[in-house]
């Protein structure tokens, strides 16, 4: 869902950037997707959609 490694989720949960509420033993997916909108980091599927649109671009 980040596209890092779990050691990097670790840290940013330990350091208090990420939000440590954790369902089950793991994180909880609405917290993780409501920091993420507050990073401004772009899902994979934004990305994805921008790699789309720049190739979209690049043909004649």
């Amino acid at each position: 869902m980040l596209n890092v490694k779990k050691t990097t989720v670790k840290n940013w949960a330990s350091s208090g950037k990420l939000p440590k509420t954790y369902i089950r033993g793991k994180f909880s997916r609405k917290e993780i997707e409501q920091w993420i909108q507050m990073q401004h980091i772009p899902s994979a599927i934004e990305l994805m959609q921008d790699r789309l649109k720049q190739k979209a671009k690049r043909k004649y």
